[in-house]
């Protein structure tokens, strides 16, 4: 098992609707660094009630680890181990842009994407099949 490290920094940027982004490290085990490193943060690991997600430039400490694809943290609080503030755009069901407004969706007969914007009664929950369509995010 890898030692963990402890890290003080900033979200560098997070894709509320992929769940995942980048801590930019700015001090190491209490020291402050020269240029900031990046650190990868999983949602799952936001120390946060409700919907998990980071806004960019808010205030993090975590413990990280080293892997074969870099730097992963493990646990991701706000400073003093408080809760995560979050961003305050939550992701909508549908959309092809991450933000909502439509539906996508895949007719396997034709292998066919359309792109439905503002058409509430095809739209159904991801991973809802009816019929030949099958509801995905692209």
């Amino acid at each position: 098992m890898a030692p963990s490290f402890h890290g003080v920094g900033v979200c560098k940027w997070f894709n509320v609707r992929m769940g995942f982004g980048f801590l930019s490290m700015t001090k190491r085990e209490g020291v402050p660094l020269d240029e900031p490193v990046d650190v990868f943060v999983h949602q799952s690991k936001l120390h946060m009630e409700g919907f998990r997600s980071l806004k960019e430039g808010e205030a993090v400490e975590f413990t990280y680890k080293k892997s074969s694809k870099g730097l992963e943290s493990q646990r991701v609080t706000g400073p003093g181990g408080i809760y995560c503030v979050g961003s305050e755009r939550r992701p909508k069901a549908g959309g092809s842009d991450g933000i909502g407004g439509g539906c996508v969706r895949v007719q396997r007969s034709l292998l066919q994407l359309s792109y439905t914007k503002g058409t509430t009664s095809t739209c159904l929950p991801i991973g809802a099949e009816v019929g030949n369509f099958c509801h995905v995010l692209v």
